[in-house]
């Protein structure tokens, strides 16, 4: 019985020489959306980083817009119900940063708290040494 082959495409270039996959291009926005989206992203990290002038309990201070900013979402959720947006998450925030608090302590622990710290320029120093000693500096 004769049995059918099949070729397989062979590997290698799938367009001819000059011809491209994408002929039309990205769409004409996107390339303006991904800069408008990388200038969102500066602009907001320089907003939020600018030190402004701002009265706390009646006594002027300058401090950046983040601070401000979690500042006025405390107040909101001590001062809101319990089921206001900012309470959910200053109490989220809260559990996450309590959760890593507990693993640094617990890391801590299992090291000792007598445990040397470990400092690049003294092992340095000591390798310098031995190897004065050793040419017989």
């Amino acid at each position: 019985m004769l049995e059918v082959v099949k070729k397989k495409k062979p590997r290698g270039r799938p367009f001819p020489k000059g011809v491209s996959g994408n002929p039309k291009g990205n769409p004409p926005g996107l390339v303006k959306a991904r800069a408008a989206n990388r200038s969102f992203a500066e602009v907001f990290i320089a907003e939020m980083n600018r030190v402004v002038d701002a009265k706390d309990n009646g006594v002027a201070i300058k401090a950046p817009n983040y601070e401000l900013f979690i500042k006025q979402m405390i107040n909101a959720g001590i001062k809101g119900g319990s089921g206001t947006q900012a309470r959910k998450l200053i109490l989220e925030f809260m559990t996450k940063l309590e959760a890593v608090q507990t693993a640094d302590e617990a890391k801590v622990a299992a090291e000792g708290e007598g445990a040397e710290t470990f400092s690049w320029d003294e092992e340095k120093a000591k390798l310098y040494e031995e190897m004065r000693a050793a040419r017989g500096l």
